[in-house]
This record gives structure tokens, sequence and C-alpha cells, in this order.
């Protein structure tokens, strides 16, 4: 940081204040203590002023070492990256999304060597997040799960076709799963982040349904977000898709805004009639369905 000519008239005033504030920091320690944060603190600095060396790394915060419900028809496990480009008020993985500095970090070597001893046993590798396609590292990373002879799903937000259509082009995706959040003109509030455009993610939707790699579209429903109309205007978008879910909200201690609902059975039923007029498949996932 570098102080402009305006800051001038106010420097001594600064330096003034800046003496009082580390005094009063470091009133109740001993002048030990104090020096050994002035250590500390001259180490961060020094680290600070270093590139990271984790820049072209595939960063993973979670692990899931068996699942049967993530990849349709295949005994696979789940990785989940962190950081996400998307706000949505109902994410219950909000640890993913905003990454608190406590949060910890699992090693892709130890990763890999799971796979390694397990690829005779696990058929697939589901890539979920946060959003994965932020990961600058992940073309590299798929390479070698796909060199262990692993099929790969990718969840997506839809927001980067670009690097999407990369690696679909490059074999490196077996199985797309695109988060459609909602209709159109309620995607913004839908999302958290008004002013974005949509852009990409129409983008990404049409190249799913011109077949370059097998796919789903789903929606988490949220009472509080979804109706039949909007039902109506994303079956429209994504008319002729070969499969959608819907997927009801479950509410956790993790979820970005605090009292959100899920719809009824009922609900979500109707929802499913509507879609199936523009769809070649839609299902209601992760509840049983009960008439």
């Amino acid at each position: 940081l570098k102080t402009t000519p305006k800051a001038k008239d106010v420097i001594a005033e600064m330096y003034l204040a800046r003496k009082d504030w580390w005094s009063h920091l470091t009133s109740d320690l001993t002048l030990e203590e104090v020096d050994q944060l002035e250590k500390t603190m001259h180490l961060l600095v020094k680290k600070a002023i270093e590139e990271p060396t984790y820049q072209n790394h595939f960063r993973i915060f979670g692990f899931q070492k068996l699942t049967l419900l993530d990849y349709p028809g295949k005994m696979a496990c789940t990785l989940f990256t962190g950081g996400c480009n998307f706000k949505c008020p109902f994410c219950h993985n909000s640890d993913l999304v905003f990454l608190p500095e406590n949060m910890v970090e699992i090693e892709q070597e130890d990763v890999l060597e799971f796979l390694e001893k397990r690829k005779n046993v696990l058929e697939g590798v589901c890539i979920t997040g946060g959003e994965p396609l932020l990961q600058t590292g992940i073309v590299d990373f798929l390479r070698v799960i796909k060199d262990m002879g692993y099929s790969i799903k990718l969840d997506t937000n839809g927001s980067f076709p670009n690097k999407l259509k990369e690696l679909v082009e490059e074999g490196l995706v077996d199985y797309v799963a695109v988060d459609i959040k909602n209709a159109p003109k309620k995607y913004n509030k839908t999302i958290g982040l008004e002013g974005y455009r949509l852009d990409s993610i129409k983008t990404t939707v049409q190249y799913l349904l011109e077949n370059h790699v097998d796919y789903e579209f789903r929606t988490t429903i949220i009472k509080e977000f979804h109706t039949e109309n909007d039902m109506r205007l994303v079956g429209e978008w994504i008319k002729g898709a070969k499969r959608y879910y819907l997927q009801n909200f479950e509410d956790n201690e993790n979820v970005i805004q605090k009292g959100l609902h899920a719809c009824s059975l009922e609900t979500l039923q109707s929802y499913k009639k509507i879609l199936e007029e523009y769809v070649d498949e839609c299902e209601i996932r992760g509840i049983e369905e009960r008439i």
C-alpha cells in the first residue's frame, strides 16, 4: 500500500493512531508475547509478498469416499471443491462458498492415492463444489483421474461454458449436471447476485441440448423462490432436454439464508407434471413419492 498526496496532511495523525491502536491491542500481553507477535507478523508479510504456490492446484475441501446416488448408475466417490461465484441463499454448503480461514484442505496426493487403490472397485468420480470450474488446475487433475480409468461426472452452475467445452472436447468429462436455479427473470434473486447476465448460462444450456456429452439439468425447489409459472418458463428454456430433476430444499445450519422452506410433495408433483410437457424425463429426486 502506498500513500497518496492527500495523505501528506494527515500522515502524522495516522502514525499516532497506529501507535495508539498497537498499544491498545497489546496492553494485556507480556513483552515476550509482543516480541513473538511482531516476529509472526513479519513472517506473514514475507509470505504475502511471495507468489502463492497453489495457483494451478486443484483444491479439495471435502471427500465422500462412496456414493451410490451422486453418479447415476455408477459406484463412485465425490470430491468437493471450494469457492463459488454464486451466493444462492438456499445453498447448504456455505463453508464451501465462503471458505473460512480454518477450513481444512484435503491433500490432492491423498485423494489420488485413494483413487489408485480403489480403481478396481469404484467406477466414477463426482466433482462438485462450490463451483469446480473456478479451479485453475482442474484440467491437469482430471487427466490424472482419467488415466486411472475412471468415469467423471461434473456438477456446475453453468457459468463457465468455455471451460466446460474444453473438458468435454478433451474427453475429460463423461456426465455433466447443471443447476438451473430458476426462470430467467428470477435468476439474479435466486443466485444472490443483482445484475448478473445470463449469457454464459444460456450458452451452457444450449451446448448440452446439442448432446455433446451425457447430461442432466436439475433445480432445487424452495417455497419462497419457485412457482408453477417459473416451472413453465424453465421448461420452455430447456425444452427437449434428456432429463430434468426436481430436488426439494433441505434446511440445515449451514444454509446461507435462514428461514427458507421446502415445498410439499403435492407441489413437487404438480411441478413435475408441468415439466413433463417439455423434457424427455422428469423425476423428483431425494424424496419418496407417495400418493
